[in-house]
């Protein structure tokens, strides 16, 4: 392996004639094949610490106060990846080399609005969507249901009232935008410094004030405390059930690293506590069965309240008894929810391309599977041991972190080599490709919840897709103009700052004004993304912004 990196690194020095490497280690290539091939692995990379961001947050909300977490820890968890990329684009190199290089961080601020605006809103709405009624005039989303398929006006989604505020927080969030554009609205560019130093400094104080609107109420943090709860509830039971069927010697219920079911150990199952022999798990049965592999004694539920929970998830008959089939179905269906959460948030690492990488996210990998490790000692305990969740959250922050911070400088080289390469301008580069690794873990947690057909995940969805567009426009935004008033950068980025503005006015006033929300209107925010990317050609081409 070694051998093959050493060739592979001569082969691009030899192809590279005026590109530097980043660090002194990692690889560059001015030619159009090389630059793709490492845009593609530094955007992998980028892919990886977002994912490893979200999954130590995700349980981090495990063992802290969600308002803390979610107001003030998130937040800034979430926006490493984008303004790691914005920092690095703009701090290295002589003022002229910034100049070129901070546009590609303008890109990625501006592609990553306009991505989850746009794509990403479309995207949840479809996923979402169920069935629409009226009553009194108005239409509502009914939960879990659809029967009309891709019907425009008939199907699309309903979100709670909290979910508007956040849009209306999302439009209020365009403030800075507005003011750094006066100079020119005004006719006055020997003001864009002053202007970009104010609007930097409401970006911040817009940062803070959405801070702390989520630590007073952190109802979006809390639903996705009650979300990984569940899910952990799934895995712990059939985790209990596994053991408790070793202990009775009817060999493991859960097969080939816990990934498939031993059917004929579930039915063993079944049977045991199918008392009556009538084919049938009644109610006071599955207590039985809940209270004998020790579930309640773990999650602290009575179990007659965990068994009215297990009836209403694996019960499609609703008679108030579990047949086999049933019970094999909703058991399938648990395994199949925890397995695929894992294979989301838990990859496989790429050691091949790089050890650096490699050796970050296998730390933190090797730190959740020993916590997730199915021992049975571990497993009889009577509840989840929170400094073994701390360490695993540390690990995968730290090791998303890293490989943001890392991996950044090398990005933002490679984009620059490919668009010199390509002939295509930087920004068009990095409003297109960087966004979608680095949001990545929105696109991930958005879609999951959508998926569920519910109004509360729906409005969980559409806040965190608004939340982070706000977090761009305060947060990220802030630090791109401080990065342009320290370095006393020309300010010529007029038109993506106005397509930054208008895709979140447009958006935030769809998402403050209807509850409900019907399908069609995926499409007009799938419109809105080439349209976008017109309109800074148009402005800058056609008519001489720059």
């Amino acid at each position: 392996m070694q051998v093959e990196t050493a060739d592979l690194l001569s082969l691009l020095r030899r192809e590279g004639k005026a590109c530097q490497e980043s660090y002194g280690i990692f690889p560059c290539s001015e030619k159009l094949g090389g630059s793709v091939f490492l845009l593609i692995v530094y955007s992998y990379a980028f892919v990886k610490a977002a994912q490893l961001l979200l999954n130590g947050s995700e349980l981090l909300l495990e063992i802290a106060h969600p308002g803390i977490v979610g107001g003030l820890c998130l937040p800034i968890i979430c926006t490493i990846p984008d303004a790691a990329v914005i920092l690095v684009s703009g701090i290295f190199g002589d003022k002229e080399t910034a100049q070129s290089q901070v546009m590609i961080g303008m890109g990625v601020l501006a592609g990553s609005t306009v991505l989850l605006l746009t794509m990403l809103w479309g995207t949840a709405l479809i996923v979402g969507r169920c069935d629409l009624y009226e009553i009194n005039g108005h239409k509502y989303a009914r939960e879990k249901t659809l029967t009309k398929g891709f019907h425009l006006t008939e199907t699309g989604v309903t979100l709670t009232k909290q979910t508007t505020y956040v849009a209306w927080i999302l439009v209020l969030s365009v403030l800075p935008c507005i003011v750094v554009q006066l100079p020119q609205i005004l006719g006055a560019p020997a003001l864009s410094r002053v202007f970009v130093i104010i609007g930097s400094v409401m970006a911040f104080l817009g940062f803070v004030a959405y801070c702390v609107y989520q630590v007073m109420t952190p109802w979006i943090q809390q639903v996705m405390v009650d979300w990984h709860r569940h899910r952990y509830r799934r895995s712990h039971a059939l985790h209990r059930a596994h053991i408790y069927s070793r202990q009775k010697r009817w060999g493991d219920l859960l097969l080939n690293g816990e990934k498939l079911l031993n059917y004929e150990v579930l039915r063993r199952l079944f049977h045991f506590f199918d008392q009556n022999g009538d084919g049938l798990l009644s109610e006071r049965e599955l207590k039985n069965f809940i209270k004998t592999i020790g579930l309640t004694h773990d999650s602290n539920i009575p179990e007659g309240l965990e068994a009215k929970i297990w009836m209403e998830e694996f019960d499609h008959e609703r008679d108030g008894k579990l047949s086999l089939v049933e019970f094999e179905e909703g058991m399938a269906n648990w395994l199949n929810s925890s397995k695929l959460g894992l294979e989301f948030r838990y990859f496989h690492s790429w050691s091949a391309i790089l050890f650096i990488y490699s050796f970050f996210v296998q730390e933190a990998q090797s730190s959740l599977y020993a916590l997730l490790e199915d021992e049975e000692v571990h497993a009889l305990e009577d509840t989840e041991d929170p400094n073994g969740i701390l360490v695993t959250a540390t690990a995968c922050l730290l090791g998303g972190m890293a490989l943001a911070c890392i991996f950044a400088a090398p990005l933002v080289d490679t984009i620059d080599d490919f668009s010199r390469a390509s002939h295509i301008p930087a920004f068009f580069v990095s409003f297109v490709v960087t966004p979608i690794a680095t949001s990545s873990s929105e696109v991930i947690s958005s879609i999951t919840f959508a998926s569920k057909k519910q109004k509360r995940g729906i409005s969980v969805t559409y806040s965190q897709l608004y939340g982070s567009v706000v977090l761009n426009n305060t947060l990220c935004l802030g630090l791109f103009l401080a990065i342009v008033a320290a370095r006393g950068l020309v300010w010529d980025f007029s038109a993506e700052v106005l397509i930054m503005a208008l895709a979140t006015m447009a958006m935030g006033c769809v998402g403050g004004l209807f509850t409900t929300i019907p399908l069609f209107m995926a499409f007009g925010a799938f419109l809105l993304y080439p349209l976008s990317l017109g309109l800074v050609v148009l402005l800058n081409q056609f008519l001489g912004w720059h």
